[in-house]
């Protein structure tokens, strides 16, 4: 039996009602830890993305001519 797994067993059968939910929901709140591989590979996706979609944004800006491009600097400027 593991270290956590003895502990609950022994809490368990000298505790009250309200201290075993309590120590249940300590349990399942410790087990939805994220591992790191999967984080790292969150950090990843998310930042994949990112670049995705400022290399679009890139993209975009240099394909417009110069009068929508100033058209476009104006625009935002009136609404900042």
């Amino acid at each position: 039996m593991t270290k956590k797994l003895a502990d609950l067993v022994k809490s368990f059968t000298n505790s009250t009602y309200e201290e075993q939910v309590e120590h249940i929901r300590r349990i399942r709140s410790a087990r939805h830890m994220e591992r790191p591989v999967a984080a790292v590979k969150r950090v990843k996706r998310e930042t994949k993305a990112k670049h995705k979609s400022m290399d679009s944004i890139r993209s975009l800006a240099q394909s417009l001519s110069p009068e929508q491009k100033a058209a476009l600097i104006a625009k935002l400027k009136g609404t900042t």
